[in-house]
């Protein structure tokens, strides 16, 4: 009942969203050494390079700050995994992330 009542607006939202980014992605042209490789890396585990990937790619130590809280997080063993995907998921769904 509660679930309900929260995901109304960013229900809501979702739909009103535009389909495009508000900031323009780094191509993979332009892009520097590690920003290339955390494309590859996105490539790898989703298929596509993701686009919160694209655009940390305008500054690399944000792009590389973000990287490291990715493996920490991966490779903390204080929670089981199971949990962790499951906290993953229901705070990409609030923030209406499609990864």
């Amino acid at each position: 009942m509660l679930d309900s009542v929260f995901d109304a607006p960013f229900k809501l939202a979702e739909k009103e969203r535009a389909k495009t980014m508000r900031i323009e992605g780094v191509s993979k042209d332009k892009a520097g050494l590690f920003v290339r490789l955390s494309y590859w890396f996105s490539q790898r585990r989703f298929g596509k390079v993701a686009d919160p990937f694209r655009v940390m790619g305008h500054h690399s130590w944000v792009s590389f700050g973000a990287g490291m809280f990715e493996l920490a997080s991966e490779r903390s063993h204080l929670v089981e995994s199971r949990l962790k995907d499951l906290a993953q998921i229901k705070a990409a769904t609030l923030v209406g992330c499609p990864f």
